[in-house]
């Protein structure tokens, strides 16, 4: 409004009233000759009037500036003497109250001028947006088919809006930066990026401000975006200057062509994670027989194997169990496997760790390289203290993903890294059954899971079940009763009823019933140490029946 008031169709018109406003945007000029305007008007548009719909109405003059004001419109350009003496009082006031403009037209410009006028200004400020906006496309779309990356993008754009420019992941990560944003490194922080919830509801640049050491300073962000999803986040400290709308468009043909290289990168390292992922699954089937053959063929994939690594692996908890078949995965567990993946290379890179990275279905298989000289028990802590690092990393930075993380025993030939992997997968199974969603489980940690574990007769396995607790299931199922989670507190409470009894929330007699019935329903007495020891394996032995 500020501007259209330098046109020469406002000569002589004067702002009597909210004087504040007048940075608002015109994009458009209605006419207000009829009382009910209001659902005909539209944001950002002048509304002009004689006042000749409202001249008697006091209660309509006292409503109007506002109703306007609240539709976002621009102005109102108001010519008195024809039909209203003066502008009403009530009207002015609430215009300075509103921050929203009240133009005195003179009685000599028409209607026609002033739309003639503002429309023929509003053409030539598109057109040259326009100029300027594929000017802009241009220089930045010239950056990619010359081969230039993420930096030439940012450093072009610090060009074409003259302020200093960022890129961040989603996670807030600095991916690259222009030169000018050095001295504002340690604003870094002050960005506020939101939960990844907030991320995928925004979709359109935002401006805030942030404190910096030279003082506070408004930044324009804007997200990379493809199909609903956030890749990244471009930032512009407004610095030097602030951004005009064209900038603003500028930054968002930048986001776009950001979202492009991100995902011809994602699509380069998908088609390399496939074939890493072949030669590693082919490891962990222990299909090389001898250590060179696995070493060259991890050549041909480009990694170089070292003597010795640790491995475990980290599964979505929603997943029914570990998962190692190909194919597409729920959102949700396409977000925690990003997650963990983000977060083990922010933390491994941060210790200067070497690793490998496996992905399919479910769960990744993480091997990170250590030296063969290291005793067992400091690797088990080096690979607990990491798996907890990344536990955290991952509830920080994605809220809805639930990962387990199973830990398996450190053996320093890398031909024995099968062996490890079977036991990362009963420890995160086993793990996530005992201790519920989002365990932590070094496979040493198992205690005689682990020995059950190495019987390979499954057949011999159900039969000592079958003789031990299958006729405390059976009656449960038929019943309706739980007396197998008594039996299951009888041993976590060492045969305390008392404890019991406060633990299940019943009363003393109820337990000590319900005991009597499991010793009569298994033929088994619990005062017998032997026939004790059966009834506690033969639990252990159904959890994993069940988990299978």
């Amino acid at each position: 409004m500020r501007n259209a008031l330098e046109l020469d169709c406002f000569k002589g018109a004067r702002v009597i009233a909210g004087h504040d406003g007048l940075d608002r945007i015109i994009t458009g000029v209605n006419v207000m000759e009829v009382p009910d305007i209001l659902p005909w008007v539209k944001e950002n548009e002048l509304l002009l009037t004689t006042g000749f719909s409202i001249k008697d109405d006091k209660d309509a003059q006292e409503r109007l500036i506002p109703e306007l004001a609240a539709r976002g419109l621009a102005a109102l350009g108001f010519k008195p003497k024809r039909y209203v003496d003066t502008i009403p009082e009530a009207m002015v006031e609430e215009a300075n109250t509103q921050a929203f403009p009240i133009i005195e037209i003179p009685l000599s410009i028409s209607h026609s001028q002033l739309l003639q006028g503002v429309y023929a200004e509003l053409v030539v400020r598109q057109a040259s947006l326009l100029r300027k906006t594929a000017k802009t496309h241009e220089a930045i779309m010239a950056v990619l088919l010359n081969g230039g990356g993420l930096l030439e993008i940012v450093s072009t754009l610090e060009e074409v809006v003259g302020n200093p420019v960022a890129l961040f992941d989603t996670n807030g990560d600095l991916l690259t930066q222009s030169p000018g944003v050095q001295d504002l490194a340690n604003s870094f922080s002050s960005l506020q990026f939101g939960t990844s919830k907030y991320r995928r509801q925004r979709y359109r640049p935002v401006r805030t401000f942030i404190e910096t050491e030279s003082g506070r300073v408004r930044v324009t962000m804007a997200p990379a975006i493809a199909s609903n999803r956030v890749h990244g986040e471009i930032v512009v400290w407004e610095s030097r200057r602030e951004l005009a709308p064209l900038d603003v468009n500028a930054i968002e043909t930048a986001a776009s062509l950001v979202t492009l290289v991100i995902l011809n990168q994602i699509a380069v390292r998908s088609v390399e994670s496939r074939y890493c992922n072949e030669f590693l699954y082919d490891w962990l089937a222990g299909e090389f027989g001898s250590k060179e053959e696995l070493i060259h063929r991890g050549s041909l994939v480009g990694w170089k194997l070292s003597e010795s690594y640790f491995l475990m692996i980290l599964d979505h908890d929603r997943a029914a169990e570990p998962s190692e078949q190909y194919g597409p995965v729920s959102e949700e567990i396409r977000m925690g496997k990003e997650a963990c993946q983000q977060a083990i290379t922010r933390i491994l890179t941060a210790r200067k760790d070497k690793y490998l990275l496996g992905d399919r279905g479910s769960h990744l298989v993480l091997l990170v390289q250590t030296s063969p000289a290291l005793d067992d028990t400091t690797v088990k802590e080096t690979a607990e203290e990491i798996a907890a690092l990344v536990h955290k990393e991952v509830s920080r930075h994605c809220e809805e993903a639930s990962v387990s993380i199973g830990i398996g025993r450190f053996y320093r030939d890398i031909l024995e890294i099968p062996r490890c992997f079977c036991e990362a997968k009963k420890a995160v199974s086993i793990g996530r059954m005992l201790k519920g969603p989002g365990a932590i489980t070094h496979f040493d940690n198992l205690g005689v899971y682990r020995l059950l574990h190495l019987i390979p007769d499954e057949q011999e396995l159900a039969g000592f079940a079958s003789e031990t607790v299958a006729a405390l299931l059976d009656y449960d199922a038929q019943y309706g009763t739980d007396l197998l989670s008594t039996l299951q507190a009888y041993f976590r409470c060492n045969g305390n009823v008392s404890k019991m009894a406060r633990e299940l929330f019943a009363h003393y007699n109820t337990v000590t019933y319900r005991l009597e019935r499991i010793e009569a329903i298994t033929g088994m007495s619990l005062n017998d140490p032997e026939q004790r020891l059966d009834l506690q394996i033969g639990l252990k032995i159904a959890m994993l029946r069940e988990l299978s």
